[in-house]
């Protein structure tokens, strides 16, 4: 089995040089820790970070920022997992839930049953895609373009309806964190012909070649016209082009539109993401604590 130590650290910056060459590894499927952590370094957020070691080689990492969230966790085998919920139980016996691969994150809940002894229920199901060669164009009217300031109070409206739709909550504030996105050049909106905005996405900064599509929206007035298709589709070629290799991106699999229109622009499956909640039955994760996508 091995000799498995779990270090914990309060600080992005240590957990990050501590774990850094593993997480580059495997890219695609840690994009998402280490876009998160990429963000606290930027924007400070507390946190707690998680390193499980294997006589003294980093195979597992977790991470819960911000600090009433779910943790998120790392693709890892059963006796990391076991050593890791070991610890997580003493630092963060709160814990509300936890969130990635299904294997682990369904290991890791049956630990978490078992020795905190409160109930652990599946509460959502998304399937990570990647995008490696050039996008499928999907043709609508309009193009795409960089959201401007001017764009703000539309768009905070939209994630707010995103978030709403999604039924989870949002990771900060939410206008404060679209300005941030717009000033720093992270959100696109699709544009009709008369100029007006009728779709939008955003996209984190590359990470080891990778970069994560991210708040695919359109307005339920603006659906089933190929907007959304169109814009992911511009905005992946824009993003391969100019940032990274690959695009990334999370789809609910309770939403088979998205997953096909997906599919139809050539992003392909990588692993299936579940999000357990933890708590008593019947009790809504945000009733304890809020746990969601970022």
């Amino acid at each position: 089995m091995g000799q498995f130590r779990v270090d914990t650290t309060e600080d992005a910056a240590e957990a990050l040089a501590h774990a850094e060459s593993f997480l580059f590894r495997r890219p695609v499927e840690h994009n998402l820790v280490l876009s998160i952590l990429n963000q606290r370094l930027a924007h400070f957020e507390p946190g707690r970070y998680w390193v499980v070691r294997n006589h003294g080689e980093v195979n597992g990492f977790a991470l819960r920022s911000p600090l009433t969230f779910a943790a998120t966790v790392t693709p890892m085998a059963a006796p990391a997992i076991a050593a890791l919920v070991d610890t997580v139980v003493a630092d963060a016996p709160d814990l509300p839930g936890i969130s990635g691969e299904a294997g682990t994150v369904a290991a890791f809940a049956g630990y978490w049953a078992e020795r905190a002894r409160v109930c652990a229920q599946p509460l959502e199901a998304q399937r990570l895609y990647k995008l490696d060669g050039a996008p499928n164009a999907r043709p609508a009217p309009g193009s795409l373009r960089l959201a401007r300031v001017a764009d703000a109070d539309v768009l905070v409206e939209w994630s707010k309806d995103f978030q709403a739709e999604i039924g989870l909550p949002h990771p900060g504030d939410i206008a404060e964190v679209t300005r941030r996105r717009i000033l720093g050049a992270r959100l696109w909106v699709w544009e009709d012909q008369d100029d007006q905005p009728v779709s939008a996405a955003g996209a984190t900064g590359a990470v080891a070649g990778v970069t994560r599509v991210n708040f695919v929206y359109t307005p339920p007035e603006h659906r089933r016209q190929g907007y959304a298709s169109a814009c992911v589709s511009a905005l992946s070629a824009h993003l391969r082009v100019a940032e990274a290799n690959t695009c990334v991106l999370y789809a609910q699999l309770t939403n088979p539109t998205s997953n096909g229109v997906y599919c139809s622009i050539g992003y392909r499956p990588v692993i299936e993401v579940l999000l357990y909640r933890f708590g008593r039955r019947g009790l809504r994760l945000d009733e304890q604590a809020p746990a969601g996508g970022r």
